[in-house]
């Protein structure tokens, strides 16, 4: 008996100081965000427990999302930051639930679930990893059968402009205008009256973000330097010779050499050149990735799709310590890749995904959390044949 009356006082001192944390940071945050970013937001205050979720476009998406909620609140974060050397202040003072990336992580689940049933709001990125070409992923049903799971309120939140400032395929980020806003608050009894669906639909609807649609209309100016590095991240085939991994990108500059393409990319997040045949990255990645899939119609599941050489391999043990495993490469085949002298067959990993501007490539198999990085690898191939290939199983 005293050590439950103990471990509750000790509970009750970490949730008071994780309220005055919160309330300390958001009166900073406010200012600051203003006169970096230029970033205001309208406030809400919450009355009960909520859900808040947002789409997801940079780093300081939390601080963002944040400065609307003068009450604290609870972030759910990627379990990479678990395995920084200062998590153990961040867990100390902020208490955030950590999520493996390509994994449905049902421990996650549960403990955003138990959070809010205990009093507490949670801030979610639902989305998990940022688009590489500005528009939002829709959502699975998933997302509204947590909200009903959760009984409590919803409050959707919308963020503009951080897919210029900071785009995930690039090196450096941009100094440009961002902005939030509230879309939607429901009380847990309005939530409660809605199906999964009903609710996902709303999501889908207040979170999407087309970020080139946008921009188009308002022309917001992003300035830094070597804005065009990075694009061979995302953009891994020349839309005028077709040929794989030849982009070169230098400061603003691209150029293919296979062909000759050459452009620039402009401080309004548009590409410009005599004969790059796309102005923009979105739709050159819409034709890069529908190319891609075009191609692998026409492979057989034994012929080598592509290599990457000179890469870290290595395993996230249960306490989030990165294991190094060895120092190898990694090959792509329709149905599986193969890791040193491992294979790993699709059918028996439940998730990929991709940290930063896809350089690492992260992948749950048979229950095991692995990771493998290095300067040379284009994740986003073995990912999109991931995709492929649950997609046509």
């Amino acid at each position: 008996m005293a050590d439950r009356k103990k471990a509750s006082k000790t509970k009750i001192k970490r949730n008071l100081l994780h309220r005055f944390v919160w309330t300390f940071l958001w009166v900073i945050a406010q200012p600051y965000m203003a006169i970096r970013y230029g970033f205001k937001t309208k406030h809400l205050r919450l009355k009960e427990p909520c859900l808040v979720i947002s789409n997801h476009l940079t780093e300081i998406d939390m601080i963002m999302v944040g400065c609307a909620f003068p009450r604290q609140m609870y972030i759910v974060g990627g379990e990479h930051i678990a395995s920084r050397s200062i998590f153990p202040v961040l867990d100390f003072f902020f208490h955030p639930i950590t999520m493996y990336k390509a994994d449905a992580d049902t421990a996650a689940v549960k403990e955003i679930i138990r959070r809010l049933r205990s009093g507490h709001s949670v801030m979610l990125f639902p989305e998990g990893s940022r688009s590489f070409n500005g528009e939002t992923e829709a959502l699975p049903d998933s997302i509204g059968k947590l909200c009903k799971s959760g009984k409590c309120g919803l409050v959707t939140y919308h963020l503009g402009g951080g897919y210029f400032t900071a785009p995930r395929w690039a090196y450096t980020t941009r100094k440009g205008k961002m902005w939030g806003e509230i879309k939607s608050y429901l009380t847990a009894e309005e939530v409660a009256k809605m199906t999964p669906h009903e609710i996902t639909e709303l999501i889908n609807r207040d979170i999407h973000d087309n970020a080139y649609e946008t921009q188009r209309v308002e022309m917001n100016k992003y300035t830094g330097e070597r804005l065009a590095e990075g694009l061979e991240n995302y953009l891994v085939i020349c839309p005028n010779c077709g040929e794989y991994n030849s982009l070169e990108t230098s400061g603003d500059s691209f150029r293919c050499p296979h062909c000759g393409m050459t452009g620039k990319y402009n401080e309004y997040g548009f590409l410009e050149g005599e004969n790059p045949p796309f102005d923009n990255v979105y739709d050159w990645g819409k034709w890069v990735e529908n190319k891609f899939k075009e191609d692998l119609s026409g492979k057989q599941p034994d012929e080598l799709l592509f290599t990457d050489s000179d890469l870290k391999f290595y395993e996230i043990a249960p306490n989030h310590e990165r294991i190094t495993l060895q120092e190898t490469d990694i090959r792509g085949y329709l149905d599986r890749i193969e890791i040193g002298g491992s294979r790993f067959s699709f059918s028996e990993i439940s998730g990929m995904d991709m940290l930063y501007y896809g350089k690492t490539l992260m992948f749950t198999w048979q229950g095991r959390h692995f990771g493998i990085t290095g300067e040379s690898l284009h994740a986003v191939r073995y990912k999109w044949t991931y995709d492929y290939f649950m997609k046509e199983e």
